[in-house]
């Protein structure tokens, strides 16, 4: 598990865009499918992003060793919500088991 504190979130401009985690060079993208290209609004720790998808607003804080995101839906919203998860970085790979880890170019997490 990468801890925020020796691991770099990058939020985004636009919601759209994702959310970037950073971690040794491995850069990893979070989506949400659908997503609006919400502008960000900064608030302590983190930042807010309106209507990202009909009836829903987003939240993104840094909470103790990680980045939480809180979603909040009005009766409108949606009954699915599909995240999209991506590596960027060259070589390296995601391995799906009990929980999602990031595999260098070695294979190892």
């Amino acid at each position: 598990m990468w801890e925020v504190s020796r691991a770099n979130p990058i939020y985004a401009t636009r919601y759209s865009e994702g959310l970037v985690v950073e971690h040794e060079g491995i850069r990893v993208r979070q989506r949400l499918q659908g997503a609006r290209s919400a502008e960000a609004s900064r608030i302590q720790d983190g930042v807010f992003y309106a209507d990202v998808l009909p009836g829903v607003d987003a939240v993104m804080t840094r909470q103790g060793g990680s980045v939480e995101e809180c979603l909040h839906l009005s009766p409108a919203a949606g009954k699915r919500l599909v995240y999209e998860l991506s590596v960027e970085t060259p070589g390296c790979t995601l391995k799906k088991g009990r929980t999602l880890e990031v595999l260098d170019p070695m294979g190892c997490p």
